[in-house]
């Protein structure tokens, strides 16, 4: 089918969205159309959150940021594969990109653009960055993401499955190339805290393509703040009582959670867990950060994510289909 919408078709498809919703924009590069600032306010017209994904190669021109933001944009997502080796981006992008970005992102903190990094990791070529990345998002407090995603080989330059990476493998690098900025385990534990509090909460699906934990913008880690470990046994006890006393187990883990929370912090520790994205969260103490990969028919469980995803491909929505981004993704990726 088309996916290139006009705006009037755009506008037609947003009065028939029900509720706020939070609305990605990407692509391909949103920037190439020279509509995309009446897009975006039509979304944040209607009372949507706008989450916007580019290369950032236009925002070294501060004119048109400014444009962007007094559209209506909530968060910048921005691709960054490195912040010092203008080779990374010759390889992976065809170009070099580095001064591009290191001016896109200076902008963005000149505005206060609330803003994402990605960081594509290709095999064997980009995982010594890692910690370049990290440390200038937990130094930059308009960075309140970082997005880990492992490189796609379905693309014009020809890389081989061969570079790809699961996400178990992703958290695995970061943490030797951070040397235990996060642990595996740590990572396991966090993603089963959020699963529970969805589950008790809003009985909604979790992503199972795109994974978080925070990340201190201070020196210290999450083991230091939080009692990963403890909750091992919480999380035991919770799965043990649920199977014949559900109410009383969601009232013991609730309990064990925001005890564990309020002893040690004055800011929404699980904010991210109780969303689908990020339209309020609280970046100053902590970075968001995701691991990901990207949906083909080589590493989706199209069925999974039918049965579970929570995001929706716009122009089904609007049809009624609501069919699953990812695996609208995955069926228009050639094999």
């Amino acid at each position: 089918g088309n996916f290139e919408k006009s705006l009037e078709e755009i506008k037609k498809m947003i009065a028939l969205i029900r509720g706020r919703k939070t609305i990605s924009i990407l692509g391909g590069e949103p920037t190439i159309r020279e509509d995309i600032f009446q897009i975006i306010a039509a979304f944040h017209k209607a009372g949507h959150f706008v989450e916007f994904f580019s290369n950032g190669i236009k925002l070294k021109d501060m004119d048109y940021l400014r444009r962007l933001k007094k559209s209506g944009i909530g968060v910048f997502q921005i691709g960054v594969d490195t912040l010092s080796d203008d080779e990374v981006y010759q390889k992976m992008r065809g170009r070099g990109l580095l001064k591009d970005k290191i001016t896109a992102l200076d902008n963005l903190r000149k505005l206060s653009i609330k803003t994402g990094m990605i960081d594509v990791i290709l095999r064997g070529a980009t995982e010594k960055y890692i910690p370049e990345i990290i440390d200038f998002a937990r130094k930059n407090r308009f960075i309140s993401e970082v997005s880990i995603r492992g490189y796609s080989h379905i693309g014009r330059l020809g890389f081989s499955v061969n570079e790809e990476f699961t996400i178990d493998e992703l958290v695995e690098i970061l943490e030797k190339e951070t040397k235990g900025l996060i642990t595996l385990e740590e990572f396991y534990i966090f993603q089963q805290i959020t699963y529970i509090l969805r589950y008790i909460l809003y009985n909604t699906p979790q992503c199972y393509v795109n994974q978080h934990i925070f990340v201190p913008r201070s020196a210290k880690r999450m083991r230091d703040i939080f009692p990963l470990g403890q909750f091992r046994k919480n999380i035991s006890l919770f799965k043990d009582m649920l199977r014949t006393h559900p109410l009383k187990a969601k009232a013991f883990f609730l309990k064990e959670l925001f005890s564990a929370v309020l002893k040690r912090a004055p800011f929404l520790f699980f904010q991210r867990a109780l969303q689908n994205k990020i339209p309020y969260f609280d970046s100053r103490y902590y970075i968001s950060l995701e691991f990901a990969t990207f949906y083909t028919p080589y590493n989706l469980d199209l069925e999974k994510t039918r049965k579970r995803c929570a995001d929706a491909w716009l122009p089904s929505y609007c049809e009624g289909k609501l069919e699953d981004y990812c695996g609208m993704l995955a069926h228009t990726t050639p094999l």
